[in-house]
């Protein structure tokens, strides 16, 4: 397995959407993989491309705590806002401060609750 991981955390570098899909997909897929990819300067996050490798990350299992409150923060995208509040695994601190928050409207109250 150590190979397989060794593999995926070399493809992570890569800022071919391609090979991050391929990474993002694979079941062994872990947190360093994950960590990778969202520290990959090479990734242009704005382009639809990037929109959709964010999607899939903040839909993955295996998201590190601390990229549900970055994405969440920084997205401008509603629809990725809320597959992080989807995600089974985001932070309840996370989902408290954004019920706490005056700007947050109802129907993101109702994702969270």
């Amino acid at each position: 397995m150590n190979k397989e991981i060794e593999k995926l955390k070399e493809l992570a570098k890569s800022t071919d959407p391609k090979d991050l899909t391929k990474v993002l997909k694979d079941p062994n897929c872990t947190e360093s993989v994950i960590d990778i990819i969202c520290s990959n300067e090479g990734i242009d996050w704005d382009s639809n491309e990037g929109h959709e490798l964010e999607k899939l990350l903040v839909s993955h299992p295996n998201l590190p705590n601390e990229q549900f409150e970055i994405t969440y923060e920084y997205s401008d995208s509603e629809e990725v806002r809320n597959l992080v509040l989807e995600n089974p695994n985001c932070p309840i601190e996370l989902k408290i401060k954004i019920v706490k928050d005056p700007n947050c409207l109802s129907d993101v109250i109702d994702k969270i609750v």
